[in-house]
């Protein structure tokens, strides 16, 4: 996928999260949750996904990641700062990195891709549904039918 065919895809109108998040362990992190869903337009899948990542052991973290040709390209971190490379100024605390100030003028996503522009995340996102809307408003995704989301903290065997 060229940037300018995830700008048209992005850019249009009718981009849908179909189906509601299945929770999947992790296999590496014990208290890891992972929900991958499809983005569909028209019905059809478009090849992208969201992917959201949660522990259970700590309900501050949340990562939500969009992604493109099997790499992430844009992500949602409600978790500690990170540094932009570009500007090698650090941004404290919840951040984005919004795919168009990361994806560059090239016909394909590289294989070694890496986000390094970063913005802080508006201050009044503090809770994950404010986030997960936020994330996908900045997308040009619909909020699905089946909000809210069902986060997997009170999913337990207990």
């Amino acid at each position: 996928m060229t940037r300018d065919e995830l700008s048209a895809l992005l850019a249009g109108r009718g981009l849908t999260l179909p189906a509601k998040p299945g929770w999947a362990e992790s296999e590496s992190r014990a208290s890891e949750r992972r929900a991958t869903l499809p983005v569909y337009r028209e019905g059809i899948d478009t090849g992208l996904k969201v992917v959201v990542v949660v522990f259970l052991n700590d309900r501050a973290y949340l990562v939500i990641n969009l992604i493109a040709a099997s790499r992430c390209v844009s992500r949602l971190c409600m978790t500690g700062g990170h540094r932009d490379l570009r500007t090698m100024s650090h941004v404290e605390g919840p951040h984005f990195h919004p795919w168009p100030l990361n994806l560059p003028k090239i016909d394909r996503i590289p294989k070694n891709f890496e986000l390094k522009r970063v913005v802080r995340l508006d201050p009044t996102i503090i809770t994950h549904d404010q986030a997960f809307d936020f994330f996908l408003s900045q997308l040009g995704i619909d909020s699905p039918r089946w909000r809210p989301m069902a986060w997997p903290y009170d999913q337990g065997f207990f």
